[in-house]
Order: structure tokens, then sequence, then C-alpha cells
């Protein structure tokens, strides 16, 4: 395979991923708006359907889009085949591996990252619970018209149970997940998850359920304590304990957040406890120390749970950062460039890249690499470095507390009947935040190598070219000549080892819920934030049946 055409193939890869770019932030913008009919279209004729390699991607983006649009069985099928996409994804080819051992990871298959593939399950019950929820089933006829099906108990209890092995994959893929030597987490295990599926065992209902959960809201209740730290949610130092070098000292200051959320799942586990086990009861608050306010509600009859999916998911995007050009010397095994390297010395090639051609420095403090231009005097002290992209995760901005408003509209006024505090259940974006920082931490020296070692060998094409055209034009001509061949080669490695940002963009930021006691009725809710009560959100109607304990979901992205 010729040079030029290698050159080609990548440079048309890069435009592709830019393009994927492009289509990724317009779904999110169309999603974030609730224009699902339009991101649903962009998504249709987008390389995410077109493209191989973005089948997982395309597919997650659907099966939530149609959730969002409320055509809960196309989405549970779509989340389905997904997640039977997923198992096929596990081992990559070896294919892939070559190519993305020259190109970057944008030319391999879309796996997911592992909130992603979680995320999966928790739609793919969802979809079934609202199925057994609603009664009634809707789907396409051969007009593409939407038919609404209802459904016999039976049926419906079938997609309870549904929902409920669902819930039952999510928990045996984190097991899976603990035991893959695949991939090396610290976050194989997921509060969500856990307070997630316990709840789906719950609605079930049957007493061995019943016990499932109760164990599962103990599990969560520990978890929450272990994985508080390094959440911005729970943790208003999280960042300093992330960054801290000394174990003993890294700071964890509790926020109101997390209290909430652990006051939430106290009361789930007495409640339970008191329901199903009552000679555990007594050890359980004495170990819990629950307070008043949760022993008050324990004492009530809650006959509504709402699960609130609040904002989207910080994007992934690409940062800039640099290498060390030094250490990209080093690493190179080319045979003949290591002789060359040899022969003219490493000072020399230095001074090349940082004088005609013009290439910045870098300095380095800890694990951040910071990049800036050099001057006559940086040229001195600094080291050459190399400028690539490696994909990030913006720092979660912490949320403040929210309550659900419940009231009726009376001529020209509200009647507020009842104010619900929420609890965090699932803070999504901390755990992608975190997820991402681990994984750039394991390959930025890998990759940083291979893309600095490709620019090591571009600045040696770019040297020899100086020194043939010095010995026969002169300086005049011989920098000129070498700064234009360098950019070329810099450019095409640049393009093809952009960051790889694909990401299931259109996950909420954080889910939060709450049970309550509700009177019969059809109401309003509202989601308001408790710091700033300008800071609201309608969220639409809400039924209350007599005599019925009831689920419901609301979406504000």
């Amino acid at each position: 395979m010729s040079y030029l055409f290698k050159l080609t193939l990548f440079l048309f890869l890069a435009a592709c991923s830019l393009q994927s770019r492009k289509d990724q932030a317009q779904i999110r913008e169309y999603f974030k708006l609730n224009e699902t009919d339009k991101a649903f279209a962009l998504l249709e004729k987008s390389e995410f359907k077109t493209e191989e390699k973005n089948k997982l991607l395309y597919l997650l983006n659907k099966g939530r889009i149609l959730y969002a649009k409320e055509e809960f069985k196309s989405a549970a099928d779509v989340f389905v085949e997904a997640s039977e996409l997923v198992d096929k994804l596990y081992t990559k080819s070896v294919r892939e591996a070559l190519l993305t051992s020259i190109a970057s990871n944008n030319n391999e298959s879309f796996y997911g990252s592992p909130y992603e593939r979680s995320l999966l399950f928790y739609y793919q019950a969802l979809s079934f619970l609202k199925i057994y929820e609603n009664g009634f089933i809707q789907s396409k006829d051969e007009k593409n018209k939407l038919t609404r099906v209802e459904l016999t108990s039976q049926e419906r209890k079938r997609y309870l149970f549904r929902a409920r092995a669902s819930a039952v994959a999510w928990d045996t893929f984190y097991k899976e997940l603990q035991r893959s030597s695949r991939e090396s987490t610290k976050f194989d295990h997921d509060l969500f998850a856990k307070m997630m599926g316990a709840k789906i065992h719950e609605l079930v209902g049957e007493r061995q359920d019943q016990q499932i959960a109760l164990q599962l809201y103990q599990d969560a209740y520990e978890l929450l304590e272990k994985s508080a730290p390094v959440f911005f949610s729970f943790n208003t130092q999280a960042m300093e304990f992330l960054t801290g070098e000394n174990e003993k000292e890294k700071p964890v200051v509790k926020s109101e957040q997390y209290q909430k959320t652990k006051d939430y799942i106290a009361y789930k586990i007495l409640s339970l406890a008191k329901k199903r086990q009552r000679w555990k009861f007594s050890k359980l608050k004495k170990k819990l120390k629950p307070s008043k306010a949760v022993l008050d509600k324990i004492a009530q009859k809650n006959n509504t749970t709402i699960l609130i999916e609040s904002g989207l998911i910080a994007p992934l995007k690409a940062e800039s950062v640099s290498y060390n050009l030094r250490s990209a010397i080093e690493n190179v095994d080319n045979p003949a460039a290591a002789t060359f390297i040899a022969a003219v010395g490493v000072p020399v090639l230095t001074y090349f890249a940082m004088g005609p051609l013009g290439l910045g420095a870098v300095k380095t403090r800890g694990d951040q690499k910071i990049y800036f231009r050099h001057s006559a005097g940086e040229a001195m002290t600094a080291e050459a470095g190399i400028e690539f992209e490696i994909p990030i995760i913006e720092r979660p901005v912490p949320t403040s507390l929210k309550e659900l408003v419940v009231y009726n509209v009376e001529g020209e006024s509200e009647k507020v009947v009842k104010k619900i505090d929420l609890s965090m259940i699932g803070p999504i974006s901390d755990l992608a935040f975190n997820l991402n920082r681990e994984r750039v931490k394991a390959s930025f020296s890998k990759r940083g190598a291979r893309i600095a070692v490709k620019h090591v060998l571009a600045i040696i094409s770019a040297f020899k070219t100086y020194q043939i055209m010095k010995e026969k034009h002169g300086e005049t001509f011989a920098r000129p000549a070498a700064f234009a061949q360098y950019l070329v080669l810099a450019k095409a490695i640049r393009e093809t080892e952009r960051a790889d940002t694909r990401q299931w963009g259109i996950l909420p930021s954080e889910v939060l819920m709450a049970e309550a006691d509700i009177p019969p009725g059809t109401y309003k809710l509202r989601l308001v934030d408790k710091a700033d009560s300008k800071i609201k959100r309608e969220l639409g109607n809400i039924t209350i049946q007599a005599e019925r304990e009831a689920f419901f979901t609301y979406s504000a992205p």
C-alpha cells in the first residue's frame, strides 16, 4: 500500500470522525429541546447508522429517542438488540487491533464505556416496566401509523417479569465486569444499578423479590459510603480527593445531597425490613441510626414512587495535551530511524524541532501536561513537546437539592397539594467523569508515545530534507522546505489521531427518586431547585388512583 494511499485513507477517516462529532452534538441539542422527531431524523441519516463500527451507538441512541417518544415496545426491542450486540463486540477483532495500532480509536467498533453499557440494561428494564404500567403497547401498521394494542393481565405480568430479568442481567453485567481481564476499573459496582434493581424487585412484589430488594438496598447503602469521596454530588472536595497524593489527608466533606440519599436508602431498608423481616428491623435500626424524619416516613403509607431524569450527561470532548519529544525519541524502535538519531544526536534533533519547525515547549507537573509556545529563553530550559488530543469529560458541577411540587390550577391561582424532597440515586455524570479519568490515565502514556513516535519520524524526514536542501540551495531555501514537509505530515498525523469522542450523549446527568403519599386525583408536577425557586421545570400531569401503588417516570433534559 503506497504512502499516498494511506494518507488519503486516513484523512478520509478523519473527516468522517469530525462529521460524527457534529452529528452527535446536534442530536444532543435536539434531544435537550425535546425535539425528538428532529433528533431521530438526523440519527437515521447520520454515519452512526451507515457505519458498521458505530452500530451499537446507533442502537443506544435510537432506543433512547424511541423511549422519549413513548414508543416503549419499539424501544425495548432496540435495547434487546443492543445488548446482544454488546456480547458480540466483547472480543475485539485482530483487524481492528491492527488498524487502531496505526490510527486513532475512531476506527474501532464503538463498544462504550462501562457506564454506557450499564445504562443499556436500565432503559431495557424501564421500557418493559412502562409497558406493564400502561397496560398496552404501540406498534406501527403497514402505513407506518401507530396503533394501540391492549394487554391482558397475564401479558402485562409477563412484561413486569421481563423488567425483572433485565435487572438481573444488569447485576450480572457488573459481576462479569469484576471478573474481566479486558477492563480494569475501580468502578465495578454501581449505586444506581443497586437502587434500580432493588426497586424493580420491589415492584414485582413476591416474597423472594422483596428479600432480594432488601439486600440490594443494603448493598447500595454500603456502596454510597464507599463511592461518596470521588463523586462531586456527595463530596464537596471530590477534586481535591482525586488529585491528593497523601491517602491519609485526602479531604471528604459530605454534601447535603449525600445525606438526603443516605436517609432515603435507610428509609427503604427499614421500611422493607419492617414489612418482610421484622426480626431484623431492630438490629438494622440500631446500625443505621435513622433520623426522626426517616422514622416518621416509615410510619406513613407511601403509595407513589416518582423517578426523575434530570439534565444531560457531561459531554465527552477533545482536549489538546502535549507529550515530551525526548521521551518519544527514546521510544523509537524503527532500526533505520534509531540509527539516524544516534548519528545526529538528540540535542540537534530537538533544536531542529523547536527552531526551524517551530514546535512548542512542554513542561510536566505530575500527570498534568501544560502546553505553550516557546520563546528563545524557553527553548533553552524546556524540551520540545508534541500536541495531540485526548477524550475528556469535564468536571461535573454539583447541582442543588431539588423538590417536586404537586399542585392544581384553580382559576388563575395554584393550589399546592404537596412538596416532595428528591434524593439522588444515580449520579451519572459523576460516574462517567471518574471512568473517563481512569481510562485516560491508563492509556495516556501508550497513546502519547505512539503519536509522538510518528512525529519523530516526520521530524527525521524533514531534517533529511533540510540537510539536502541546505547543501544544494543554502539555509534560505532549506528551512521553508523542511517546514512545509513537516507541516503536511503533522497535519496528517493530527487528523488521523483525533480523540475518539463518540458517546451516548443523551443520557441523563442525574437520576432522582422520591416516595410519597399523594391523595387520589390528577395533578400537575413541577421540578424546582431548592436553592433558587426561579429555576423550575414543568414535568406534566400525574394521576393517582385509590388503593393502587404506582411508579412514575419523568424526564427533564
